[in-house]
Protein backbone atom coordinates (compact mmCIF):
# COMPACT_ATOMS: atom_id res chain seq x y z
CA UNK A 1 0.00 0.00 0.00
CA UNK A 2 1.20 3.58 -0.67
CA UNK A 3 -0.28 5.40 2.38
CA UNK A 4 -0.81 9.29 1.51
CA UNK A 5 -2.36 11.34 4.39
CA UNK A 6 -4.34 14.28 4.27
CA UNK A 7 -5.12 17.32 6.59
CA UNK A 8 -8.30 18.40 6.66
CA UNK A 9 -10.11 20.73 8.97
CA UNK A 10 -10.62 19.41 12.60
CA UNK A 11 -14.23 17.96 13.09
CA UNK A 12 -15.72 15.14 14.99
CA UNK A 13 -18.13 13.31 12.62
CA UNK A 14 -20.89 11.09 14.41
CA UNK A 15 -22.84 8.45 13.16
CA UNK A 16 -26.24 7.62 14.52
CA UNK A 17 -24.51 9.61 17.67
CA UNK A 18 -21.10 7.92 17.67
CA UNK A 19 -17.87 9.51 17.15
CA UNK A 20 -16.85 7.19 13.83
CA UNK A 21 -13.35 7.76 12.50
CA UNK A 22 -13.80 6.11 8.84
CA UNK A 23 -10.86 4.36 6.86
CA UNK A 24 -11.37 4.08 3.21
CA UNK A 25 -8.98 2.48 -0.32
CA UNK A 26 -9.07 2.91 -3.23
CA UNK A 27 -8.10 0.30 -5.58
CA UNK A 28 -6.09 -0.51 -8.71
CA UNK A 29 -8.53 -1.85 -11.42
CA UNK A 30 -6.57 -5.38 -11.42
CA UNK A 31 -7.03 -6.02 -7.67
CA UNK A 32 -10.01 -7.74 -6.19
CA UNK A 33 -11.24 -6.06 -2.69
CA UNK A 34 -12.61 -9.39 -1.88
CA UNK A 35 -9.36 -10.60 -1.43
CA UNK A 36 -7.59 -7.04 0.10
CA UNK A 37 -10.43 -6.66 2.50
CA UNK A 38 -10.03 -10.63 3.48
CA UNK A 39 -6.43 -9.32 4.77
CA UNK A 40 -6.66 -6.64 6.10
CA UNK A 41 -9.68 -7.88 8.35
CA UNK A 42 -8.13 -10.33 9.61
CA UNK A 43 -5.29 -7.90 11.10
CA UNK A 44 -7.57 -5.54 12.11
CA UNK A 45 -9.33 -8.25 14.08
CA UNK A 46 -5.78 -8.84 15.82
CA UNK A 47 -5.70 -5.10 17.06
CA UNK A 48 -6.04 -4.96 20.72
CA UNK A 49 -8.69 -2.02 20.90
CA UNK A 50 -10.42 -0.43 24.06
CA UNK A 51 -13.78 -2.69 24.95
CA UNK A 52 -15.35 0.86 24.14
CA UNK A 53 -14.20 0.77 20.63
CA UNK A 54 -16.03 -1.24 17.68
CA UNK A 55 -15.07 -2.03 14.74
CA UNK A 56 -17.93 -2.66 12.15
CA UNK A 57 -17.13 -3.08 7.99
CA UNK A 58 -19.02 -0.95 5.14
CA UNK A 59 -18.38 -0.94 1.72
CA UNK A 60 -18.51 -3.91 -0.69
CA UNK A 61 -18.84 -6.36 2.09
CA UNK A 62 -21.71 -4.58 3.24
CA UNK A 63 -23.42 -4.15 0.28
CA UNK A 64 -23.15 -7.90 -0.73
CA UNK A 65 -24.62 -9.10 2.55
CA UNK A 66 -27.59 -6.86 2.19
CA UNK A 67 -28.14 -8.38 -1.50
CA UNK A 68 -27.72 -12.06 -0.97
CA UNK A 69 -30.24 -12.47 2.00
CA UNK A 70 -33.49 -11.30 -0.56
CA UNK A 71 -31.47 -13.38 -3.31
CA UNK A 72 -30.82 -16.25 -1.35
CA UNK A 73 -34.81 -16.57 -0.16
CA UNK A 74 -36.08 -15.80 -3.79
CA UNK A 75 -33.72 -18.82 -4.86
CA UNK A 76 -35.48 -21.30 -2.52
CA UNK A 77 -38.94 -19.84 -3.41
CA UNK A 78 -37.73 -20.28 -7.20
CA UNK A 79 -36.85 -23.99 -6.47
CA UNK A 80 -39.78 -24.88 -4.67
CA UNK A 81 -41.92 -22.76 -8.04
CA UNK A 82 -39.75 -25.25 -10.21
CA UNK A 83 -40.13 -28.44 -8.33
CA UNK A 84 -44.15 -28.06 -8.37
CA UNK A 85 -43.76 -26.75 -12.12
CA UNK A 86 -42.26 -30.07 -12.32
CA UNK A 87 -44.85 -32.13 -10.53
CA UNK A 88 -47.77 -30.54 -12.34
CA UNK A 89 -46.17 -31.43 -15.02
CA UNK A 90 -45.00 -34.92 -15.24
CA UNK A 91 -47.29 -36.04 -12.44
CA UNK A 92 -44.70 -38.08 -10.49
CA UNK A 93 -42.37 -36.95 -7.53
CA UNK A 94 -39.90 -39.22 -8.41
CA UNK A 95 -39.53 -37.63 -12.09
CA UNK A 96 -39.64 -34.56 -10.69
CA UNK A 97 -37.03 -35.49 -8.20
CA UNK A 98 -34.91 -36.70 -10.50
CA UNK A 99 -34.72 -33.50 -12.95
CA UNK A 100 -34.33 -31.44 -9.25
CA UNK A 101 -31.34 -33.47 -8.73
CA UNK A 102 -29.71 -31.98 -11.46
CA UNK A 103 -29.54 -28.59 -9.77
CA UNK A 104 -26.57 -28.78 -7.62
CA UNK A 105 -24.51 -29.95 -10.52
CA UNK A 106 -24.54 -26.07 -12.11
CA UNK A 107 -23.78 -25.21 -8.28
CA UNK A 108 -20.66 -27.56 -8.35
CA UNK A 109 -20.17 -26.42 -12.09
CA UNK A 110 -20.07 -22.53 -11.54
CA UNK A 111 -18.06 -22.31 -8.05
CA UNK A 112 -15.48 -24.77 -9.62
CA UNK A 113 -15.43 -22.20 -12.75
CA UNK A 114 -15.26 -19.08 -10.71
CA UNK A 115 -12.29 -20.73 -8.85
CA UNK A 116 -10.28 -22.02 -11.96
CA UNK A 117 -10.65 -18.25 -13.68
CA UNK A 118 -10.28 -16.61 -10.35
CA UNK A 119 -13.19 -14.48 -9.76
CA UNK A 120 -15.02 -13.80 -6.78
CA UNK A 121 -18.42 -14.80 -5.73
CA UNK A 122 -20.83 -11.47 -6.38
CA UNK A 123 -24.27 -10.80 -7.07
CA UNK A 124 -23.75 -11.14 -10.98
CA UNK A 125 -22.24 -14.38 -10.08
CA UNK A 126 -24.95 -15.32 -7.88
CA UNK A 127 -27.43 -14.06 -10.39
CA UNK A 128 -25.28 -16.46 -13.05
CA UNK A 129 -25.76 -19.86 -10.86
CA UNK A 130 -29.32 -18.94 -10.85
CA UNK A 131 -29.29 -18.57 -14.82
CA UNK A 132 -27.39 -21.96 -14.98
CA UNK A 133 -29.98 -23.68 -12.58
CA UNK A 134 -32.98 -23.13 -14.77
CA UNK A 135 -30.88 -24.07 -17.77
CA UNK A 136 -29.71 -27.69 -16.47
CA UNK A 137 -33.72 -28.06 -15.37
CA UNK A 138 -34.66 -27.27 -18.75
CA UNK A 139 -31.85 -29.52 -20.49
CA UNK A 140 -32.95 -32.43 -17.43
CA UNK A 141 -37.07 -32.07 -18.44
CA UNK A 142 -36.11 -32.48 -22.38
CA UNK A 143 -34.30 -35.47 -21.85
CA UNK A 144 -36.57 -37.43 -19.21
CA UNK A 145 -39.50 -36.40 -21.46
CA UNK A 146 -38.15 -37.80 -24.10
CA UNK A 147 -36.83 -40.75 -22.28
CA UNK A 148 -40.70 -41.37 -20.97
CA UNK A 149 -42.12 -41.77 -24.34
CA UNK A 150 -39.17 -43.74 -25.67
CA UNK A 151 -40.83 -45.94 -22.41
CA UNK A 152 -43.79 -45.63 -22.75
CA UNK A 153 -44.36 -45.63 -27.06
CA UNK A 154 -41.22 -47.92 -28.30
CA UNK A 155 -41.67 -50.45 -24.96
CA UNK A 156 -38.08 -49.60 -24.15
CA UNK A 157 -36.79 -49.80 -20.78
CA UNK A 158 -35.62 -47.32 -18.63
CA UNK A 159 -31.73 -47.85 -19.30
CA UNK A 160 -32.28 -48.28 -22.98
CA UNK A 161 -34.58 -45.32 -23.28
CA UNK A 162 -31.86 -43.56 -21.14
CA UNK A 163 -29.13 -43.74 -23.57
CA UNK A 164 -31.59 -43.54 -26.24
CA UNK A 165 -32.80 -40.13 -24.96
CA UNK A 166 -28.88 -39.21 -24.65
CA UNK A 167 -27.98 -39.78 -27.84
CA UNK A 168 -31.00 -37.98 -29.63
CA UNK A 169 -31.33 -35.02 -27.67
CA UNK A 170 -27.59 -34.09 -26.44
CA UNK A 171 -26.39 -31.92 -29.65
CA UNK A 172 -29.14 -29.79 -29.67
CA UNK A 173 -28.94 -29.20 -25.53
CA UNK A 174 -25.06 -28.29 -26.17
CA UNK A 175 -26.17 -26.35 -29.16
CA UNK A 176 -28.61 -24.24 -27.01
CA UNK A 177 -26.58 -24.34 -24.10
CA UNK A 178 -23.63 -22.80 -25.49
CA UNK A 179 -25.57 -20.11 -27.48
CA UNK A 180 -26.92 -19.05 -24.54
Amino acid sequence: AKLTPEWTEGQIIRRNGVRTLTVRADLDQNILAFSVFSGIKNKVEKLQTNPNVTISYGGESEGEIENYIPLAKSLTVSIFLIFFVLLFQFKKIKTALIIMISMPLAILGSVLGLKILGFSFSVTAFLGVISLMGIVVRNGIIMIDYAEVLRKKQGLSVFDATIASAKRRMRPIFLTSSAA
